[in-house]
């Protein structure tokens, strides 16, 4: 999962923003190209190169949590 999705996933339940705990991660680099891309159009290239391989996402309100097993968000 990357970085980046965090921005978009909601609790399926409350419809609210996740609390994020990382247990594990690897940085994929990207390409010079893929760089100057990101840059043009605004983006930050940061949050494209960590891929997030397991953790949770949390919702405290509710108490429950999701867990990242590899690097999927398991929200069901």
């Amino acid at each position: 999962m990357r970085n980046r999705l965090l921005d978009f996933l909601v609790c399926p339940i409350e419809k609210t923003s996740l609390d994020f705990i990382k247990w594990e991660s690897k940085l994929d680099p990207l390409s010079i190209d893929e760089t100057l891309r990101l840059k043009r159009l605004g983006g930050d290239p940061r949050c494209y190169t960590e891929n997030i391989i397991s953790g949770l996402l949390v919702n405290h309100n509710l108490k429950i949590f999701y867990p990242i097993v590899n690097a999927v968000p398991r929200m069901l």
